[in-house]
């Protein structure tokens, strides 16, 4: 006897499962919206909806603001506590993250917090429903607004959710959690190897008045010469950005459109920041192998929002408006320490550009001048650097692939396809 199955708008799933209101498995809603809250240069951090990424778990401090005690103390509605879900409602409405144990953030307007009711739904396996298609699919019919898409607080209690029995939420939303909560860990090694980078960076670079930082220095008898960058050591040369390195620019991949086998992910500045995700358009693979993205291939935008980072996710093409950096002279994390150094400079250029889309030209690679040390010098530098950039690009690669798992079985396990 076939089984019987419950046939909803949202989807078909187990007969023995329930379909609740969003609203009716909230207990409380944390609003601070339709008021602007007023920062400070420090205190307690201001989370934005920059900072609700769909990678791990918790929200990200990325260009935070900050509010003082007594701001954070009298001013807003209420505040977040552990496991609340932070729902994005405005800009990219449906971003979800979880907050966690240690809060050390606030929330601002364009977000919301949600907190369930325990005795019918495990919040994790919310998190987990919330970040799946069933969801993303209803916020989509329920948005409003063209220029700025946002989703009011009146309908988003009209969300269907399915419910399985409560042992069965457990479950999933464990496992769900728990694969993200790898991913996140990654990210986070990633993000302290960069920090560990570019200090070793200052010091054999940016610190040469003081030559005894330097790692490379064997004496304080060492020599230096007068440079156009001042006093850099004996043997040690200056060169153009664009002298030590190919920047190759991508391709206008409408040209290339999708036929469906072998098709390739469309590598643009969005993918950059945020990983393949299912907006990500494709091209045919019928472009030259130069303009294939493989993983460890360093990336830069030079239009737009500038970014630089080493690519992980898989083969892809290399859309227009990003370089993709290489050098057959010169370690990949050298040039990428000095396009790291360069992008604060790079950014400002960008903004000044009365264009709607800012940008840098190549003769800007061509004024940014770049020290080069001597070769043994060079080398000793690789000996740490080659292995720690190694490192971050593998916790790309390795969280891509997680990533990868946690889409494809999420689905399945929240229609009842698969049981655990």
């Amino acid at each position: 006897m076939a089984n019987k199955n419950l046939k909803t708008s949202i989807g078909i799933f187990p007969e023995d499962w329930k379909m609740f209101k969003l609203i009716n498995l909230i207990e409380t809603i944390v609003d601070n919206r339709g008021r602007t809250v007023p920062t400070s240069k420090e205190g307690i951090a201001l989370i934005a909806t920059n900072c609700i990424k769909e990678m791990g778990v918790s929200p990200v401090k990325e260009k935070v603001r900050y509010v003082s005690k007594e701001i954070y103390r009298d001013w807003f509605r209420g505040h977040p506590k552990m496991g609340d879900i932070i729902l994005v409602n405005k800009g990219t409405p449906g971003l979800v993250c979880l907050v966690p144990e240690n809060i050390d953030f606030c929330i601002a307007q364009d977000m919301i917090a949600l907190r369930v009711k325990k005795e019918i739904i495990y919040n994790k396996y919310l998190f987990a429903f919330m970040r799946s298609h069933f969801f993303k699919y209803q916020v989509d019919g329920f948005n409003v607004g063209t220029t700025v898409p946002h989703l009011k607080k009146s309908v988003i209690g009209e969300i269907l959710v399915p419910l399985p029995t409560m042992d069965e939420q457990i479950k999933i939303g464990d496992f769900y959690y728990n694969l993200s909560l790898l991913i996140e860990k990654l990210r986070s090694e990633s993000e302290v190897l960069k920090e560990m980078s570019t200090i070793f960076f200052k010091r054999w670079f940016l610190d040469l008045a003081d030559h005894s930082k330097n790692i490379t220095n064997k004496s304080n008898k060492r020599k230096f010469e007068k440079s156009s960058l001042g006093k850099i050591p004996e043997g040690w040369k200056v060169k153009p950005l664009d002298e030590i390195a190919t920047f190759l620019n991508g391709l206008a991949l409408q040209k290339y459109p999708p036929r469906g086998k072998d098709d390739l992910p469309v590598i643009k500045i969005r993918e950059i920041k945020q990983g393949i995700t299912n907006n990500t358009d494709k091209a045919n693979s019928e472009i030259k192998e130069e303009y294939i993205i493989n993983n460890g291939d360093l990336l830069f935008s030079w239009s737009g929002s500038l970014e630089v980072d080493f690519w992980g996710e898989g083969k892809g093409a290399l859309n227009q408006h990003l370089f993709k950096v290489s050098s057959e002279e010169y370690p990949l994390w050298f040039i990428y320490l000095w396009l790291l150094k360069f992008l604060p400079e790079f950014r400002n250029i960008a903004e000044g550009k009365a264009t709607t889309m800012g940008h840098i030209k190549r003769k800007h690679l061509s004024e940014s001048q770049v020290l080069i040390p001597n070769k043994n010098a060079l080398l000793e530098m690789d000996s740490i650097m080659g292995p720690l950039i190694k490192k971050i690009i593998n916790n790309k690669v390795q969280s891509s692939y997680l990533f990868e798992i946690r889409q494809t079985l999420l689905p399945k396990l929240l229609s009842g396809e698969l049981r655990i």
